[in-house]
């Protein structure tokens, strides 16, 4: 779920996070009550989270990779 492009895919399911949001939560989305609509608030949640654990995870690969062939 981290690693879906917004542009190549979850847009093309009609899927993307086009909507206006305020910052911090205030005013929230007409969408958001739907299912639809928390399955993608999830997956920005998760993208947004899991983005920097991700670059630590891969440089670590990378390194032992590279140590250790």
């Amino acid at each position: 779920m981290a690693v879906l492009s917004e542009d190549r895919f979850l847009a093309r399911i009609g899927w993307g996070n086009t909507q206006n949001e305020p910052a911090f939560g205030g005013g929230g989305m007409q969408d958001n009550a739907s299912v639809k609509g928390k399955l993608i608030n999830l997956i920005n949640s998760v993208r947004t989270l899991m983005r920097i654990p991700l670059i630590f995870l891969n440089l670590l690969i990378i390194v032992y990779s590279i140590a250790f062939g």
